[in-house]
């Protein structure tokens, strides 16, 4: 590695480090400013425990995102990444590709060091306040410590494996903007962007936990009843549950309705239709065969099934009958997650290969020329008719 280079991977390492600090201490700041200066806890034990327990849970969460936004646009580490002859896929390996970068184990243990260099009761004011006996005990401050680092570090290499499923997503744009000054410009002002936005959102969260909630718990003795009642909490069971619950039904609804409206056309225009594999298997996972033939004027068909369980991921159809689905979880444009689940629709047969994707996505793409393009009804990819 050149001098150049050294330097390169030096100034970004420090450059993250500190962005990843201050993102992180944003929250930390809010609370301890509402605490000691403007409003008094002790006054509310109910009250201060809330915004301790919301506060905790924003530390984790903005560690989480700016880890991967430092991730993400760490263009050194990505190179790298990109330059392996073998890209990693057993999570192990995804691992060792963060753990044997030098730059970011020392930086996590430089992070790590300033919890224990710096007072304990600042950096996890509200986690210490929450533990019993915690505030006046250094030794229970300290297993609280250690057991909060060992939290840290794992939802930090939890953010590095979605912040490489990010560099799979983009590798093409990516390669791209490497090639052309404008690109390059853009994307580092997208960047810069981003990272204001990490901070504001942060920043202003923290002040409505510690300002708002306790508002309106004080002007609404109701609201406060409702968070203590376990209908409530049934009731925020149901509504985390129903998004996971829903869209396997709509699918299942989906193919149900297709598979009706097919017979009833087959039956209508006299087009002889085989039995059907496995008809909503492949809503979840391809099969390796066709899954129906159709005969039209002594032609047949051989047609696979495969289908979108999320409306909204991007689904692509490669070549070698290979695809993928890109699933983003955001928050206030806040990407906190992405992964690419890659799947083979390929099959052998004598007669015209017909794709049926159902339910569909919202966008379809294949890789053309390096190139990322839209699908319609009709097209033609490697042999297969979509």
């Amino acid at each position: 590695m050149n001098t150049t280079s050294t330097f390169k991977q030096i100034k970004q390492a420090v450059g993250g480090f500190f962005t990843i600090l201050i993102l992180y201490l944003i929250p930390q700041i809010v609370y301890l400013t509402e605490k000691y200066y403007m409003y008094d806890f002790e006054l509310d034990p109910y009250i201060a425990t809330v915004c301790q327990i919301a506060c905790s849970a924003l530390y984790l969460l903005a560690l989480y995102s700016s880890v991967r936004y430092v991730t993400v646009y760490n263009s050194t580490l990505r190179d790298e990444y990109h330059a392996l002859k073998q890209r990693p896929n057993k999570l192990f390996e995804k691992l060792m590709f963060f753990l044997q970068d030098t730059t970011t184990q020392i930086g996590a243990v430089v992070f790590g060091a300033l919890h224990f260099i710096l007072p304990l009761h600042y950096l996890i004011m509200p986690i210490v306040d929450i533990v019993p006996g915690a505030a006046q005990n250094r030794n229970t401050q300290i297993i609280v410590l250690i057991v909060y680092l060992i939290v840290l570090y794992i939802i930090s290499l939890t953010a590095q494996l979605t912040a490489m499923r990010h560099w799979q997503v983009t590798r093409r744009e990516y390669a791209e903007t490497k090639q052309n000054e404008k690109k390059r410009t853009e994307a580092k002002k997208q960047a810069d962007e981003e990272g204001v936005r990490i901070a504001l959102i942060y920043l202003f969260g923290s002040l409505a936990l510690c300002n708002v909630l306790p508002i309106l718990i004080s002007i609404f003795p109701l609201f406060k009843e409702l968070l203590l009642n376990p209908f409530t909490g049934f009731v925020i069971a149901c509504v985390i549950l129903v998004p996971i619950i829903y869209r396997p039904i709509r699918a299942l609804i989906k193919r149900r309705e297709f598979l009706k409206k097919l017979d009833t056309v087959c039956r209508r225009q006299g087009i002889a239709l085989s039995d059907i594999d496995l008809p909503y298997r492949s809503i979840f996972s391809t099969t390796e065969t066709e899954s129906f033939t159709v005969t039209v004027g002594g032609k047949r068909y051989a047609c696979k099934l495969i289908g979108a369980l999320k409306r909204g991921s991007p689904m692509g159809i490669f070549q070698n009958g290979e695809g993928a689905i890109a699933t983003h979880v955001r928050f206030a444009r806040i990407t906190l997650f992405s992964r690419v689940t890659q799947f083979e629709f390929g099959f052998q047969s004598e007669n015209q290969k017909i794709l049926i994707i159902n339910p569909v996505p919202k966008k379809l793409y294949r890789a053309e020329n390096g190139k990322s393009t839209e699908l319609d009804n009709g097209d033609v990819v490697d042999g297969y008719k979509v």
